[in-house]
């Protein structure tokens, strides 16, 4: 079902069927993440660093039910409302939003776990509430309330962290760029989820494109006590 891993990859002439292929939609949280090579450290948020990043962060968000998000990285990626899905943002902050997910008019709700009562110029951004929870407990109760099923996580190291401690997260996407081998890649792969506490993981498929290559890590266990 598969291609072999290191095969190249022109997204540019690819089409949808074999994307689907590549990307299927699946069940629970599916965390896309983007780290560079000369920076492996990454940040909040390294989403979308090409054009081949983002044909693949996009197809990854037609396959998906719900897109998560946190204010810290909605504010710094300036993110728009998504035109496959509704979006949830999650934040502690009381301070006003001003990115376009909740700016712009959206054809699906964005949901913001603000005070009730918040206003946004987007008439289909909805304010639900404060957490109440840790941000496991509050993500899964809402994915349960509302059916769904498979989730796209854009969120940050720190509450990604929290999630995969919890063993919510059953597969990563991984981006790393400016890479020229497949070792150099696994390098830097292998210490990223090593740093956000990920033990035993199965490899499901590397692509490549260039510099870049695209890693499906699935089977994920916590490596936390």
């Amino acid at each position: 079902m598969f291609p072999s891993e290191g095969i190249s990859l022109d997204l540019k002439s690819e089409n949808l069927d074999q994307l689907d292929n590549w990307y299927p939609k699946v069940p629970g949280l599916r965390f896309n993440y983007v780290i560079s090579a000369k920076n492996s450290e990454g940040s909040e948020s390294n989403l979308s660093t090409s054009d081949v990043d983002r044909k693949l962060l996009r197809f990854i968000r037609s396959q998906s039910d719900l897109i998560v998000t946190t204010g810290v990285t909605a504010r710094k990626e300036k993110l728009s409302p998504s035109k496959f899905a509704p979006m949830l943002v999650i934040t502690s902050s009381n301070e006003d939003f001003d990115f376009p997910a909740v700016q712009n008019e959206s054809t699906w709700p964005v949901y913001t776990t603000q005070k009730l009562g918040t206003q946004y110029s987007n008439p289909n951004a909805i304010a639900i509430g404060r957490t109440g929870t840790t941000v496991g407990n509050f993500l899964t109760s809402f994915m349960d309330a509302n059916g769904y099923e498979s989730v796209a996580l854009e969120t940050g190291l720190s509450v990604t962290k929290q999630l995969i401690k919890e063993n919510l997260i059953s597969e990563i996407c991984l981006t790393v760029t400016n890479c020229s081998t497949r070792f150099d890649a696994d390098v830097e792969a292998k210490q990223f989820l090593s740093d956000l506490g990920v033990g035993e993981v199965r490899t499901i498929q590397v692509l490549r494109s260039q510099d870049s290559w695209f890693f499906r890590f699935g089977s994920l266990s916590a490596n936390y006590q």
